[in-house]
């Protein structure tokens, strides 16, 4: 797996290739349902598959004063994502160039940027400007530039959606066992044991009890010096 960092650095990724999109924060069992079928894809084309995700998380950047705490950090998202049989993770710099980005102008990015032949997004993906870039806005301009779009149905335990959101509330409440109900041992976390399967939500609790004040500095902080060298390469994404 290969990380590309920017606009600018897209040229070391093979053309023609299945995406994802999304933070993709805590690898849960949606998220690993939308993996799935894209490795299905890459499979099925022969095609490289690639995730497109952001740094900092849209939430941090857009409540800065109360951001939601991370279930994974992006080093443990990147070690999870690196068992996953990902070809390339392009991590852009979230900020106010992707957070008002048209939809349509993001269409036309992924298929001239990145040459999509098929996008797979969960049921409620919204991106860009307003969140005008939905599922069914990137199905009709796919018809005309050239890919598919994938919609995969939200995974649900217990009769609730799997969410990030839901996950981090059982966690707040001290409910382990509903949290890890949703992150599958086996996927979650190749050759885990239910014991380090506990430590992890138990460290995802922990950063999340610190309170506001903490969770919002260790944002900044974590989000300003891991895009100190993408500034320097002046990419604009």
């Amino acid at each position: 797996m290969r990380l590309i960092r920017g606009l600018a650095n897209l040229r070391e990724m093979r053309r023609g290739v299945a995406v994802t999109i999304g933070t993709y924060d805590g690898m849960h069992l949606g998220h690993q349902a939308l993996l799935e079928r894209l490795r299905a894809h890459g499979a099925q084309r022969a095609c490289p598959t690639v995730m497109v995700t952001f740094e900092p998380m849209p939430r941090e950047y857009m409540a800065p004063q109360d951001p939601p705490p991370r279930l994974t950090s992006w080093r443990e998202r990147w070690r999870l994502l690196s068992r996953t049989g990902l070809d390339y993770v392009w991590l852009l710099r979230f900020g106010e160039n992707v957070r008002n980005m048209p939809g349509q102008e993001f269409a036309r990015l992924l298929a001239r940027d990145l040459g999509a032949s098929v996008v797979v997004v969960g049921h409620d993906f919204r991106f860009g400007r307003n969140g005008e870039a939905t599922a069914p806005m990137l199905a009709e301009a796919g018809a005309r530039l050239g890919f598919v779009v994938d919609v995969v149905p939200p995974v649900m335990v217990d009769g609730v959606r799997v969410s990030s959101s839901r996950i981090r509330e059982a966690l707040a409440r001290g409910d382990l066992r509903q949290a890890q109900t949703r992150l599958s041992d086996g996927e979650f976390a190749p050759g885990a044991t239910p014991h380090a399967a506990r430590g992890y939500l138990r460290g995802a609790r922990a950063r999340g009890g610190r309170g506001r004040a903490a969770r919002c500095g260790q944002s900044r902080n974590s989000a300003d010096g891991r895009w100190r060298d993408t500034a320097a390469r002046g990419s604009r994404l």
